[in-house]
């Protein structure tokens, strides 16, 4: 079997602030376009690590065996002591860098995790889509990312939860059950 093959045609880093609105477009057409695919490459990585065929099927069910995978396929590395020292600058003092990040193919599960576990609350919930958020503010989290909007101009950022997933599988503090736990919570918004 092929392994899993990570995201390489991002037409950019995910520095978004620093991004022109023309540019961020170039990011909702590679999601559009790049979207099927990624969920395709999920299916066929859980599947390998759980030995079966995988119920990729929106349904909120079909989130247990995905949080299984990734609580045990989440990776860090170690930060040199030149990349440590280059993340320091990027922050102020009083913030604190851990002394190692996320691997680079654990970054592209989390990112494929965040499409899928988007189009369960999506094809749960009819009257959701995805959409590029855009606000005045550049500093804005969200600003430029594919977000799923909900009343009262509240959204959910997928991929950037499942990032902050990611952080809390390496520092063993994430639910066994956090994909379920964030799809309650969320839905409860809707």
């Amino acid at each position: 079997m092929n392994k899993y093959r990570i995201i390489d045609n991002l037409p950019f880093g995910f520095d978004f602030h620093n991004r022109s609105r023309k540019e961020l477009m170039k990011y909702s057409e590679w999601f559009y376009q790049n979207k099927e695919i990624r969920m395709a490459e999920l299916n066929r990585a859980v599947e390998r690590f759980i030995d079966k065929m995988w119920q990729q099927d929106y349904s909120i069910n079909s989130l247990t065996e995905l949080n299984l995978f990734l609580l045990n396929n989440i990776k860090s590395k170690n930060l040199s002591k030149q990349e440590l020292e280059a993340k320091k600058k990027t922050v102020p003092d009083y913030i604190t860098i851990q002394p190692w990040d996320l691997t680079v193919e654990s970054r592209s599960l989390l990112i494929d995790a965040g499409i899928y576990w988007g189009e369960v609350i999506i094809h749960n919930n009819n009257t959701l889509h995805w959409e590029q958020f855009f606000s005045r503010n550049k500093n804005d989290n969200d600003y430029g990312h594919m977000v799923i909007m909900l009343k009262n101009s509240q959204r959910i950022n997928p991929v950037w939860l499942m990032y902050i997933q990611g952080l809390k599988i390496i520092k063993g503090t994430a639910s066994h059950t956090f994909l379920n736990d964030l799809y309650s919570i969320w839905t409860s918004y809707i």
